[in-house]
């Protein structure tokens, strides 16, 4: 199963989204996806690094 989700301007909903999610799937078996809709800002760098803390 993959599960897309679509960012603009609401990092911190995402950053929230994407830990409770990772509580939940098997990643073994599923994938997550995050694309930014030209959000702006530090966006996109708040996702990446909040991404790389929890690998």
């Amino acid at each position: 199963m993959a599960i897309a989700i679509i960012n603009y301007r609401t990092s911190n909903l995402v950053i929230d989204c994407l830990l409770s999610l990772e509580e939940q799937i098997d990643i073994n078996e599923h994938c997550a996806m995050l694309a930014d809709n030209v959000s702006g800002g530090d966006s996109v760098l708040m996702l990446k690094q909040s991404i790389l803390d929890n690998q």
